[in-house]
C-alpha cells in the first residue's frame, strides 16, 4: 500500500519466495565483499560482508536463512 513506508525484500530461494522486512536497503555493493569478521556469529548466515567505514554490512546468505526458517517451520 502506498501509505506504508515499510521497506520489503523480494527473492527467491530455490522455488519459494522469501520476503524480508528491512531498514534500508542498499543496490548490490561495488565494493569487494570480504569474510566475516572471526568471532562475529554472522558467518551463520551472511555470504561475507562489505566494511564502511567502521561498519560492517552483512550479505545475506539466502540459502541458509530459508534453510533455517523451514527448520523452525515458518516456511
Amino acid at each position: 500500500p502506498a501509505a506504508d513506508d515499510r521497506i520489503q525484500v523480494l527473492a527467491r530461494v530455490g522455488e519459494r519466495w522469501l520476503a524480508l522486512e528491512v531498514e534500508w536497503v542498499d543496490a548490490a555493493p561495488d565494493e569487494e565483499i570480504l569474510p566475516p569478521p572471526e568471532g562475529s556469529g554472522v558467518a551463520a548466515w551472511a555470504v561475507g560482508v562489505v566494511r564502511r567505514g567502521r561498519t560492517w554490512i552483512p550479505i545475506l546468505n539466502l540459502g541458509a536463512l530459508a534453510e533455517r526458517l523451514r527448520e523452525a517451520g515458518t516456511t
